[in-house]
């Protein structure tokens, strides 16, 4: 069986990642689910230097990346679409 961690969108704290990462600590989860699409962890925000920054500061407080939500606006509900959009 797999060990899959608990974790919460680091998004719904809708504060900025160093507080939201203290957030979803305090609470007591093992890992957070991001954005990796949009917004401030987006791939054409992140350099290299920042996606190490980021994983370090995740690391700092006990977490870890337990998911990426990376549905490009579009959602998989429709599974002929999947295969494209993957």
């Amino acid at each position: 069986m797999y060990d899959f961690s608990i974790g919460v969108l680091l998004e719904s704290f809708r504060s900025d990642i160093p507080t939201a990462l203290k957030k979803a600590s305090s609470l007591g989860v093992q890992g957070i689910q991001v954005y990796a699409t949009k917004g401030e962890l987006s791939p054409e925000k992140m350099s290299h230097a920042k996606r190490r920054e980021f994983l370090q500061m995740v690391k700092d407080h006990g977490l870890v990346i337990s998911a990426l939500c990376g549905d490009l606006g579009h959602g998989f509900g429709d599974k002929e679409k999947n295969p494209e959009l993957i």
